[in-house]
C-alpha cells in the first residue's frame, strides 16, 4: 500500500507538496525498519533452531556423566527456546536465549569419577594396623569424604579431583 502510495507521488508529482512527501518517506522508512527488523528475528530463530537441534541431538541424546543439575537447567533452557521459536510475534530479546544456551552449553561438561573411585577402593583394602592412629584416621576421613563426593550427583570435576587428591596423600602417610 505504501509502495503504492509512494509511486502515485512520483507519477503525478504536482499534487505532491513537501509535507506529503516527507510523510510518504517516513512511513515508507518506518515499514521498510519493521521489515528488516522481521527478517532479522526470522534469521536469529532459525539460528535458535539449529542450536536447539545440535544440543538435543548432540547432548540431550545421552547425558551420563553430566551432573542432573546442568542437565535440568539444560532442558529449561531448550523448552524456552522452543517456544521462542514456535511464538510468531518473538521479539529480539526474547530469540536471544541462545546466549543463555551457550552459556550453559560451556558448563555441561562430563564429571569423571574413576580416579577418585580407584583411590577409595585402595585406600580402602589397607590395613588400618600398618598405621598410625593418627594417620589411619587422616586416611579413614580422605575415604568418606571422597564417598561423599562420589554419591553427590551434583559435584563438580574440581570436587573430584580435591577429594582425590586428599585420598592419594592420605595414601602417602
Amino acid at each position: 500500500k505504501l509502495v503504492a502510495e509512494a509511486k502515485e507521488l512520483l507519477a503525478d508529482p504536482t499534487n505532491a507538496e513537501g509535507t506529503v512527501v516527507l510523510e510518504c518517506m517516513t512511513n515508507l522508512k518506518a515499514e521498510l525498519g519493521k521489515v528488516s527488523a522481521s527478517t532479522e528475528i526470522k534469521k536469529l530463530k532459525e539460528g535458535l533452531q539449529e542450536d536447539v537441534d545440535y544440543i538435543t541431538e548432540s547432548i540431550m541424546s545421552n547425558t551420563d556423566g553430566y551432573r542432573p543439575v546442568d542437565v535440568e537447567a539444560m532442558q529449561k533452557l531448550l523448552d524456552e527456546a522452543k517456544a521462542v521459536i514456535a511464538k510468531a510475534d518473538a521479539t529480539k530479546d526474547e530469540v536471544d536465549v541462545h546466549k543463555r544456551l551457550a552459556d550453559q552449553l560451556t558448563k555441561m561438561v562430563k564429571v569423571d569419577k574413576s580416579t577418585l573411585e580407584s583411590a577409595i577402593e585402595t585406600a580402602s583394602k589397607l590395613d588400618p594396623n600398618e598405621y598410625t592412629p593418627e594417620s589411619y584416621q587422616v586416611l579413614a576421613d580422605a575415604i568418606e569424604a571422597g564417598k561423599a563426593v562420589l554419591a553427590n550427583e551434583n559435584a563438580t570435576n574440581k570436587d573430584v579431583a580435591d577429594a582425590a587428591k586428599e585420598a592419594f596423600l592420605a595414601l602417602k602417610k
